[in-house]
This record gives C-alpha cells, sequence and structure tokens, in this order.
C-alpha cells in the first residue's frame, strides 16, 4: 500500500468522540483546529509509512486512533 486512494475512509476516534472521513477530507481538514488536523494528518502518513492498517498514539499532543474502514 504505497498510497491511498482520496475515497479510501478511515475511522478517527478521539476520546468519546468517533467519526468517518475520507482522505480527501482528512487532507482539506476534518476540524476547526489545526492542531487536530495536523494530528490526524501525521496519523495518516504513519499509517501509509509504514504499511499497516490502524495506528493509535499520540500526535502533537492529541491522542488519536485512525483505523482504515
Amino acid at each position: 500500500m504505497a498510497k491511498l486512494k482520496l475515497a479510501q475512509r478511515v475511522r478517527i476516534i478521539r476520546g468519546n468522540v468517533c467519526f468517518y472521513a475520507t482522505v480527501r477530507e482528512i487532507r482539506a481538514g476534518v476540524g476547526d483546529f489545526e492542531q487536530f488536523n495536523s494530528a490526524v494528518r501525521a496519523a495518516l502518513d504513519d499509517i501509509v509509512r509504514h504499511n499497516i492498517v490502524g495506528v493509535a498514539d499520540t500526535y502533537n499532543g492529541i491522542a488519536l486512533q485512525l483505523n482504515l474502514a
């Protein structure tokens, strides 16, 4: 998996909140805060870089879990 399709759905979990977004939406920004958007992008980059289907870690001080749907 060298590259994800822009239509690929991703499940994003932060605390008690869970929602789905496409790679295209993530690249454009899924939240109102740049810190959250950059954390989600960093997590997605880790998924692509390590060729895995999910990740749970802290990015930019924000605990996130991302999974390919």
